[in-house]
């Protein structure tokens, strides 16, 4: 395929591929090893996210039944306090 005129020259031409090889290997798991962290960065904060969203979600959940007990609290006291002038506005008029 190639004719070298010497040794040094056919011994320069395969260190030279040996070289382009050794760092063609060493990028190819370079870049497999940071596509993996990557991912599992990535994994990790979609992980938290969630996480946080679903705390939210609970708190937000947490505080409308807060609110809806202290509304029918509040629906039953003013019933009551109703009732109660009502009571009261009837034992004046007799």
């Amino acid at each position: 395929m190639f004719q070298f005129r010497n040794l040094q020259q056919k011994l320069g031409f395969y260190s030279f591929l040996v070289s382009l090889l050794a760092m063609t290997t060493v990028s190819f798991l370079t870049y497999q090893v940071a596509r993996s962290q990557v991912r599992s960065g990535r994994e990790q904060l979609m992980e938290m996210e969630a996480r946080q969203i679903a705390e939210d979600l609970e708190g937000e959940l947490r505080n409308a039944a807060k609110d809806r007990v202290q509304l029918k609290v509040g629906l039953n006291s003013d019933r009551l306090w109703r009732s109660a002038h009502e009571r009261c506005e009837g034992d004046m008029q007799r």
